[in-house]
């Protein structure tokens, strides 16, 4: 009984904790010259850098610059059917390329998807060692 109620309570505080997002760039959006033309609500607050890829060589910054959710990051056509990125309020006219949008989150931001991986496979865990522990009593 006190080992449940002991896992209840590990359950509880990281649930109520939480974990923050890693502090270092991510992939957020790609543009490859054709297909779908991503936009979307900027999943985090913090520096957004717009890259250029090129062929070969190194990828071209185009555009840096802070974006806060509900603002949107990602791509979308000009109605001159010119390729433009979008950074929050920030239209930025594209030539023909592949780009990428790139983040890094400010410090501290909640990251509700890891949280509940994290919690999920506490949960799986603490439910798999009851279930073996409840067979091996039985057993006997």
């Amino acid at each position: 009984m006190t080992r449940s109620i002991a896992s209840f309570i590990v359950i509880i505080s990281m649930l109520a904790s939480g974990c923050t997002m890693q502090h270092k760039e991510q992939m957020v959006s790609n543009y490859s010259g054709r297909g779908n033309i991503p936009l979307q609500e900027a999943p985090f607050k913090g520096d957004y850098v717009l890259y250029r890829l090129p062929q070969q060589g190194n990828y071209i910054t185009v555009f840096r610059g802070r974006i806060d959710p509900p603002d949107r990051v990602g791509f979308q056509k000009a109605t001159d059917g010119s390729l433009d990125a979008i950074a929050g309020k920030t239209n930025v006219p594209l030539e023909d390329g592949y780009y990428t949008w790139k983040g890094t989150p400010d410090r501290g931001q909640f990251d509700a998807k890891y949280t509940a991986v994290q919690v999920g496979t506490v949960v799986i865990v603490v439910v798999v060692a009851a279930v073996l522990i409840a067979g091996t009593v039985l057993a006997f």
